[in-house]
């Protein structure tokens, strides 16, 4: 017996590709930090801005490197853990749980102009990048949601 095909959800597919923009700094800052952490200095441009900043600070503060690798590793799964709440949220459909997610990601953005962030110009080149391809990959979706079903749309559409 021949499987029917189930019609296609396109409000729910652009729904996960826009969740999907939550996730992908997250493994970022995973994979970023624990590189850091397992070449025992770090590259915090690979991760969130806020964490770097942080973990700096807090570094300042303790000398013994054994501290500093512990501090970042947990900012790094805190921080993680929170944005995959988010996104665990987003991706059920709550609204509210994406646009906190993407204010949280904005704001963290911006912190790569902050006088405290100490990464020197790879890392504001890199953390640049990073970013803005993550921006521009939600600006397409953004752009595939609208094209879909656009609001200007009458029932005597010829194209």
């Amino acid at each position: 017996m021949k499987k029917e095909k189930s019609p296609k959800n396109v409000n729910r597919n652009l729904r996960r590709a826009l969740t999907f923009f939550l996730f992908i700094p997250l493994l970022s800052n995973l994979i970023g930090n624990f590189i850091g952490i397992s070449s025992h200095y770090t590259f915090y441009y690979y991760g969130y801005n806020s964490v770097a900043i942080i973990s700096r600070l807090l570094e300042d503060t303790i000398t013994n490197v054994g501290w500093r690798i512990f501090t970042l590793g947990m900012l790094t799964m805190i921080t993680s853990a929170l944005m995959y709440l988010l996104y665990a949220k987003a991706k059920k459909g709550k609204l509210y749980a994406f646009i906190i997610g993407f204010v949280l990601y904005a704001v963290d953005f911006s912190l790569v102009f902050s006088i405290h962030y100490y990464e020197g110009a790879t890392g504001i080149i890199v953390s640049n990048f990073i970013h803005l391809m993550i921006l521009l990959y939600f600006v397409v979706v953004g752009l595939l949601f609208l094209l879909k079903n656009p609001r200007w749309r009458t029932r005597y559409d010829y194209a």
